[in-house]
């Protein structure tokens, strides 16, 4: 079944990747090696058992897209694993046969930081979060033919946040208060929302949760309650269910802010989800000569917070519905899928050339106003965007 979750922004080709199946598919014929050791910087002892690998630098920010013609270019690059090494009882590392290039260094050692989020598309990273720097424990190495870099690491262990997801009657709309997602959203200086890569967890059998490994920074915290399935004219997908911030608002311009700073541990960060007074959104999309639209998606989110959003395809039958509302002001968008063809490799054969096709919708939105009852149904009227 395919997923559809909780987005920030419209689906992007950004997000299609050549997947290279492990280094066989390498092709430089010139390589180096790094090594070096790697520490705990809160107990001073070797990291034993953290892996380490590297991620190249080049193509991290994503394709560059041609606005005149649609067109990109998706290059080979090592995957983040596909040069890695485990440390020993030392703390020593060796990563060899890498070929030659500059990468970032990326270890992965339960309750210590990871560099991940300081690298495109960390939440974190300069190019996401202007003014934001990397900090000392994010390296970076260049590889060059027959050379071995020496790099070490010292790990610093991040903080945590815990709380409770629970329903102020006690009566939960599946069979226990497991499994329900608890994520983090990154608050920037200028108030945007953004996806922290490490900051999930699921809910106990009581509704308790808890994250570990977050780095300094401000954040939001939300409960992304359990999808629905929608049947479209492509086949089941997953719609997105409620999002209910901490403390209690759709809103995430009204969620408290939890300060990370080190090490510490931010308890008592709860969520209550309502039960009762939550309403349905529903309508159909069409064309302005009324025929139906059935390939698309709806979004529903707070009037002027687009940020985070629930989606859902629309049916077979161009109708949409959001159930478990609560009252709120709201806007209803629809967006065309983006979607992309294959034009065939570069001319040095060391990429593919894909190229957007052209939305055949303009995209449309409607506010609506959620009060005490299911609001009227929505009708979205599309016009044929330009050739």
């Amino acid at each position: 079944m395919k997923q559809l979750r909780h987005a920030h922004w419209p689906i992007s080709v950004c997000s299609i990747l050549l997947i290279c199946a492990g280094a066989n598919c390498q092709q430089a014929a010139e390589t180096g090696s790094v090594h070096g050791s790697i520490y705990l910087a809160d107990t001073k002892l070797p990291a034993k058992g953290t892996i380490i690998s590297l991620l190249s630098v080049t193509g991290q920010s994503g394709p560059k897209i041609d606005q005149e013609t649609g067109e990109y270019v998706i290059r080979d690059q090592p995957q983040a694993g596909a040069f890695h090494a485990t440390a020993d009882a030392s703390g020593s590392f060796e990563i060899t046969g890498v070929p030659t290039g500059d990468y970032y260094v990326l270890t992965r050692c339960p309750g210590y930081l990871s560099q991940r989020e300081y690298i495109y598309p960390g939440a974190l990273s300069p190019e996401l979060n202007p003014g934001q720097h990397l900090p000392a424990f994010v390296h970076k190495v260049h590889i060059a033919s027959g050379t071995t870099e020496r790099v070490d690491l010292l790990l610093d262990r991040g903080g945590a946040i815990e709380g409770t997801v629970s329903f102020p009657d006690g009566q939960t709309r599946q069979e226990s208060l497991a499994g329900i997602a608890v994520e983090v959203e990154i608050k920037t200086r200028d108030g945007r929302l953004l996806r922290a890569l490490r900051g999930v967890a699921d809910t106990d059998a009581t509704g308790h949760f808890r994250i570990d490994e977050v780095p300094p920074a401000s954040y939001v915290v939300y409960a992304a309650l359990p999808t629905g399935v929608v049947k479209t004219a492509k086949g089941l997908i997953s719609s997105g269910g409620e999002i209910i911030f901490c403390c209690n608002s759709v809103r995430g311009s009204e969620a408290r802010v939890i300060e990370v700073a080190g090490t510490e541990v931010h308890d008592r960060v709860d969520i209550e989800v309502a039960t009762a007074g939550l309403h349905e959104v529903a309508g159909r999309v069409l064309t302005s000569s009324g025929q139906t639209v059935n390939d698309g998606i709806v979004r529903l989110y707070p009037t002027g917070e687009r940020g985070l959003s629930r989606a859902t395809a629309l049916r077979a039958d161009g109708t949409f519905s959001f159930d478990l509302v609560p009252d709120e002001d709201y806007t209803v968008s629809f967006e065309s899928q983006v979607q992309a063809d294959l034009v065939g490799p570069t001319a040095d054969k060391t990429g593919l050339i894909m190229r957007l096709r052209k939305p055949p919708y303009l995209p449309v939105q409607q506010d609506v106003h959620v009060a005490g009852q299911n609001p009227s149904a929505i009708t979205l009227m599309v016009e044929p965007a330009p050739n």
